[in-house]
């Protein structure tokens, strides 16, 4: 009877033992399978995705920017083929994951939302072939990419190019950048760098007007119904704010001048007493509705400051009112397209996409602008942008950020109607406006060029 026992419990633990090797074994190839699969550090989860096939990014003509090239055992890398392109497109890295364009548009490049059907499934879990993602075209003109990274280069700064009145951006240059080529080996070297070389000036970054805000000062006069040819005395004398001193940018040819010489040669004493004038309270109604300009579409953004109330500073673009080179885009194009601002964006969607425009100001009140800028073009701040032939019209400025100051130049190439190009540079650590406008105006010509039917 004492062997019976031993028997029966021996039979019995063996039992155990089994009904837990399947359970174990149904748990891991159901449930379980799902969150290994799930898990970062699974050596077949990191060679299946080493493996896809990711979309390749082409430009608006076709030309190929960035494709997934895979080496005999099928290990795919990614391909950046144009230095020029690096800071518009992003990187995707196994090993640190997306940014930019590879980020916002990860789930179609990498094939991710494909249909779960049964073609899927029979690829991918029974003959074991790389997923294969979609390609997607991008709004950018690879030669005006290239020159206004040429231009740029040697600088920290971004340059927008941009379509009116659709909107495409057709060049986003930031530098400093990096190489996504190398970023898996040099990756604590970006990091590092001086300049920040991740963070995309051309959208994220957030700067002050400076004298470029004379634009929407003389908006909010025209709004409420000032003379733009009542002279000021004094006009040329300079005009302290907090600790700094803001001074013409251009010797104008008298010491009286109207609001429109001020604006022709960047004066900021008119334009102080004109905010005197108005009253803050009235002129914060204008400044917010250009601040209302639209960033680019699906793009990282950061936020903006809003004043608790407007001070002088603020009027006088010195303030904590900001802007991103994209914004003064759109704001100039509203000026071009009726006072309305497009929506900027840099991916090509089929069927195409209807977006809306933000109204900036009246089209009576655009015209002036195109006017006024065009004289800055002609005599002003902006002489540097002038191309022969061509209808541009320009602002320059100078804007203050603790011991340093950067410079701007936004301005507008017009053709047919509303059509035509605007332009967006700003550039970090000097105070030289004709470089800004120099660059600008380059690339609003070869704009131009670049898009004149054949």
């Amino acid at each position: 009877m004492h062997f019976t026992r031993e028997i029966q419990r021996l039979v019995l633990l063996f039992a155990l033992a089994f009904a837990g090797i399947a359970f174990s074994a149904a748990y891991w190839a159901t449930i379980g399978a799902e969150t290994i699969s799930l898990r970062e550090d699974n050596p077949r989860v990191i060679e299946a995705r080493s493996r896809i096939q990711r979309g390749a990014i082409y430009d608006r003509d076709g030309a190929l920017l960035v494709q997934s090239i895979p080496d005999e055992t099928g290990v795919v890398t990614r391909r950046y083929r144009f230095e020029s392109t690096y800071s518009a497109l992003g990187y995707y890295s196994l090993r640190y994951g997306t940014d930019g364009i590879e980020a916002l548009y990860d789930s179609q490049l990498s094939g991710a939302d494909q249909a779960d059907d049964l073609i899927t499934f029979f690829n991918e879990d029974i003959l074991h072939r790389p997923r294969q993602g979609k390609d997607i075209q991008v709004t950018l003109d690879l030669e005006i990419q290239q020159r206004a990274a040429t231009l740029l280069d040697g600088h920290k700064g971004a340059i927008i190019v941009m379509s009116v009145p659709d909107g495409e951006i057709q060049a986003l240059v930031s530098l400093p950048t990096y190489n996504p080529n190398t970023l898996d080996t040099e990756w604590e070297r970006f990091v590092k760098s001086e300049g920040n070389p991740f963070f995309n000036r051309a959208l994220q970054g957030n700067y002050q007007p400076g004298s470029i805000i004379h634009l929407e000062l003389i908006t909010a006069a025209l709004i409420n119904n000032f003379n733009l040819t009542t002279t000021y005395p004094n006009a040329t004398q300079s005009v302290t704010v907090d600790d700094v001193t803001l001074t013409c940018i251009l010797t104008p040819p008298a010491t009286e001048l109207t609001l429109s010489q001020a604006f022709t040669y960047g004066c900021p004493a008119p334009f102080a007493s004109l905010i005197e004038q108005i009253t803050l309270p009235r002129l914060a109604v204008t400044l917010n509705t250009f601040r209302n300009a639209p960033r680019a579409e699906n793009t990282p953004q950061t936020t903006q400051n809003t004043p608790p109330a407007f001070t002088l500073e603020d009027a006088l673009g010195q303030g904590v009112i900001t802007y991103s080179p994209v914004q003064m885009a759109a704001i100039t194009a509203a000026i071009i397209n009726n006072g309305n601002a497009p929506q900027p964006y840099l991916v090509i969607e089929s069927p195409a996409t209807v977006r809306p425009t933000t109204p900036i100001t009246t089209p009576e009140i655009a015209r002036q602008l195109q006017a006024l800028m065009r004289l800055s073009v002609l005599e002003g701040t902006a002489q540097p942008a002038a191309h022969a032939g061509f209808d541009i019209g320009g602002q320059a400025g100078i804007g203050y950020a603790g011991e340093t100051s950067h410079v701007w130049f936004i301005g507008f190439l017009r053709l047919v109607g509303n059509q035509g190009f605007v332009v967006s540079v700003v550039i970090e650590d000097t105070n030289n406006t004709d470089l800004a406008a120099e660059i600008g105006g380059e690339l609003l010509a070869l704009a131009a060029a670049e898009n004149q039917t054949p």
